[in-house]
């Protein structure tokens, strides 16, 4: 979906619109179709959903019908979204197979910050980090960022645990 009026930037309407951008994607097709996909989907009209990404219509789809396009489509748009309004960042679940043992995971992360932190050292010694060194650097946090989420999820919701029971029990 292409919006004619523009969303202010990190609005709810602006995550809504990417979120039917992210389904479109997610379903192969041009990212004009994420309204349609979604009205199928729900069983809604086309217009209903475009009023809903509106900043100037009170249409509303509901959180309910927000949290159900978003969990079919395997959406991460609504995550990033609700993480940058409580002061975090989503880490998506996906950066290791389920079947990786905590060891493994641990061994990973353990390589991971130190050559992460081997970079960062070099890079600040001079007492101040160029842009070079910054996009050297980035990847590697963000590679550890993943790699500790899995162990934190792996470590505090055992394999025997369904993720909707994990989701509902706090660690």
């Amino acid at each position: 979906m292409k919006p004619q009026k523009p969303r202010p930037a990190g609005s709810a309407h602006d995550a809504f619109v990417r979120l039917l951008q992210e389904i479109a994607i997610a379903e192969g097709r041009d990212k004009e179709a994420g309204a349609e996909i979604a009205a199928d989907f729900l069983g809604c009209s086309k217009s209903l959903i475009y009023r809903a990404s509106d900043p100037d219509q009170r249409e509303d789809i509901g959180f309910r019908r927000v949290a159900q396009l978003a969990g079919h489509f395997g959406a991460e748009t609504m995550a990033v979204y609700f993480a940058r309004l409580a002061g975090g960042d989503f880490v998506p679940g996906h950066a290791h197979a389920e079947e990786d043992t905590l060891g493994a995971l641990t061994a990973d992360a353990a390589k991971k910050f130190g050559d992460t932190l081997h970079d960062l050292v070099g890079a600040i010694e001079d007492g101040r980090i160029s842009q070079a060194e910054r996009r050297k650097i980035m990847p590697g946090l963000f590679d550890l960022q993943h790699v500790l989420g899995h162990l934190i999820r792996k470590f505090c919701y055992p394999e025997n645990v369904s993720r909707s029971e994990a989701a509902a029990t706090p660690p």
